[in-house]
């Protein structure tokens, strides 16, 4: 299991941290409506390439700060704030939708 390079844990409430945090090598995750996974969970997961944020309530500034992401799902994510994403200079797309994003989270964003 620890190869795995997608994962869609969307609405799941029963896979936590301790299960997915030795996937380093995940490059898709889709964490819609997990309300389980926290920033410990994907702390290591540095090769992660697209993350799915929406309707998440306990990934923050913390869990993403170090990732170089190029897809970026935000949507109805109120954890996430401008510090998170100032510097993801690597990101093609990135879903703002009700969020709290502002002009200063995404001037450096040039990639867009």
């Amino acid at each position: 299991m620890l190869n795995i390079k997608k994962l869609y844990l969307n609405g799941n409430k029963l896979i936590t941290d301790e299960g997915i945090k030795n996937l380093t090598e995940i490059e898709v995750l889709s964490l819609y409506d997990n309300g389980i996974i926290t920033d410990e969970g994907i702390k290591n997961m540095d090769k992660m390439k697209k993350l799915n944020l929406g309707h998440n309530e306990k990934i923050t500034d913390e869990g993403i700060k170090n990732m170089s992401l190029v897809s970026l799902n935000l949507f109805s994510q109120r954890h996430i704030t401008d510090k998170g994403i100032k510097n993801m200079t690597s990101l093609k797309k990135l879903s703002l939708a009700y969020n709290n994003i502002t002009d200063e989270g995404i001037k450096n964003l040039s990639s867009l």
